[in-house]
């Protein structure tokens, strides 16, 4: 038998029924409701609890003039990080069809339709399989040049997460940095990473006062 898919919802919002001093697991300040999205029963709710306080930890990048919502490195490299993913997977589909191509054999059925994954068989009775068994098509594909396109998506995407900040000083080999320079670098990389400082209100220190709490 197949497996069933059901889409469930986690909502978190403050309790309007809040009472203080009544123990109840679902008597808490901020209510917890999973439930089911659709079906047989529309919304059917699966379980109800509650935390005494707020539970997830959600952090910005940035902001835009007073909006709620955050942006940050993440949505500037999107396009490259899929585009990494693409190019990831069309190098092993190009080598495993230069390694192990779909071939064609003589004697049998017509050419199956869609049997093209690398390693197929397929056997047909027309001219081209009294040609032996063979390759259907050949892969063309230089993975040498694909490599360089990747690593090169690979360094775009460290500079947007501001690796080269992090590492400014780790990677200076020579050791021949003045005193001022050191200085310089470190200001430019105060600055580029100002950003981090909202973490401290937005993310360790709700978490420190629930890990106490806890």
């Amino acid at each position: 038998t197949g497996e069933l898919q059901f889409q469930v919802k986690h909502l978190i919002y403050p309790n309007p029924e809040f009472k203080p001093n009544v123990l109840s697991p679902t008597n808490k300040r901020f209510a917890s409701c999973y439930y089911e999205v659709g079906g047989e029963d529309e919304n059917k709710t699966l379980l109800e609890e509650g935390f005494a306080s707020f539970p997830a930890r959600v952090s910005r990048w940035k902001t835009r003039g007073n909006g709620a919502w955050g942006f940050g490195p993440g949505h500037r490299v999107l396009g490259d990080c899929k585009s990494l993913q693409t190019y990831e997977y069309d190098i092993a589909w190009a080598t495993e069809m230069q390694v192990n191509p779909p071939t064609v054999a003589p004697h049998g059925v017509n050419l199956a339709a869609g049997a093209l994954l690398p390693g197929t068989r397929n056997t047909a009775s027309d001219a081209a399989g009294a040609q032996g068994v063979r390759p259907i098509f050949e892969v063309d594909f230089n993975v040498q040049n694909a490599r360089i396109n990747t690593a090169a998506i690979e360094e775009r995407i460290r500079e947007g997460f501001y690796n080269n900040i992090f590492l400014m000083l780790a990677n200076d080999d020579g050791g021949k940095m003045t005193a001022r320079e050191v200085m310089e670098r470190a200001r430019e990389k105060r600055l580029a990473l100002t950003p981090i400082l909202r973490l401290t209100h937005e993310y360790l220190t709700p978490t420190f006062a629930r890990g106490f709490e806890i």
